[in-house]
C-alpha cells in the first residue's frame, strides 16, 4: 500500500467493499482510491472473497488474490478494535466464512483425488492381470516347440463354426480360439472336453463375443497322460463335470 495512503483509510478498504461505510467514510475513501491503484486493487480482492461467499460455492480465490491476503495478513499491525465501526462484525464473518470455503474446497479436493487414485490403483491391477494373462499365452504358445499340437474342431455345414486348440505337451497348458460360433442362450456356455480313453475330462467354459469370437488364453489342462479327442458341448453357465448336451464340435488329436 503506498504510504501517502493514511491507516485509517486503508481499514474502510474491506468495509467499502461490503458497501457498509457512512457516507462521509465513503466520500473519504473514493477519494483516496481514485489516485491509488494499490488500494483499488485490495477492494477487489476483497469483493472476489465476498462474491464467492454470495454465490455459496466452495470455490477459491485466484491464487494471486490468496497469496496477497496472507501476506497482508502477515504484515498487519495489531490495532485495537475501534468503537463505532459497524462494518466490522460482517468483515469479520467474512474472514471466518472465507476460511471455512477454502477449508471445504480442500477438503472436497482432497476426497476427489483419492478417489481417482483408487479409480487408477484398481485399473492398473486390472491391466497388470491382463497383461501376465498375454504373457503366459504367448509363452504357452512359444515354449512348446516341437510339443506344440494344434487340434482343429469343427462340424458339418458351409460357414460353420470352428476351434483351434493349442495344446502344449511339455507343460499342459492350453490356449483356445474359436470363430463363427454362435452365441449360447442365457445361463449357457460352451465347454471344453477332453477325451482320454473314451472318459471326456471338463476342461475350461467360455462364451462367444457377437462377432462369433472366442479367446481363452493360457489355462491348465486335467492331469494324466495324452489325449485322443477334444469335444465342445453346450452346458449350464458353470460348467458340468460329465457332458449334459449332444457334442457340437469335436477334434481327434
Amino acid at each position: 500500500m503506498s504510504s501517502t495512503i493514511p491507516e485509517s483509510i486503508r481499514e474502510l478498504a474491506a468495509g467499502y467493499a461490503l458497501g457498509a461505510l457512512t457516507p462521509a467514510e465513503t466520500a473519504a475513501f473514493e477519494a483516496a482510491l481514485a489516485r491509488s491503484p494499490e488500494l483499488a486493487r485490495e477492494v477487489a480482492e476483497y469483493r472476489e472473497v465476498n462474491a464467492l461467499l454470495a454465490r455459496g460455492v466452495a470455490g477459491e480465490p485466484s491464487p494471486l488474490v490468496k497469496a496477497r491476503m496472507f501476506q497482508r495478513i502477515g504484515q498487519e499491525k495489531e490495532v485495537a478494535l475501534r468503537p463505532g465501526r459497524r462494518w466490522l462484525a460482517p468483515v469479520l464473518g467474512l474472514a471466518a466464512a472465507a476460511a471455512a470455503v477454502w477449508g471445504l474446497s480442500l477438503d472436497r479436493r482432497v476426497r476427489a483425488l483419492t478417489d481417482q487414485l483408487g479409480r487408477r490403483d484398481v485399473k492398473l491391477v486390472a491391466v497388470e492381470a491382463q497383461l501376465s494373462q498375454r504373457e503366459l499365452t504367448i509363452n504357452t504358445l512359444l515354449t512348446a516347440e516341437a510339443d506344440l499340437k494344434v487340434v482343429q474342431l469343427t462340424t458339418s455345414g458351409t460357414g460353420a463354426p470352428g476351434i483351434q486348440f493349442f495344446w502344449n505337451r511339455r507343460s499342459n497348458m492350453g490356449v483356445l480360439h474359436a470363430f463363427r460360433l454362435p452365441q449360447t442362450a442365457k445361463g449357457k456356455v460352451y465347454q471344453l472336453w477332453l477325451i482320454r480313453g473314451g472318459k471326456p475330462y471338463p476342461s475350461a467354459t467360455f462364451t462367444a463375443e457377437y462377432d462369433g469370437h472366442a479367446l481363452v488364453q493360457a489355462f491348465a489342462l486335467p492331469e494324466g497322460a495324452g489325449f485322443e479327442a477334444v469335444a465342445v458341448t453346450i452346458e449350464p453357465e458353470g460348467g458340468s463335470t460329465t457332458p449334459t448336451m449332444p457334442i457340437v464340435l469335436l477334434g481327434k488329436v
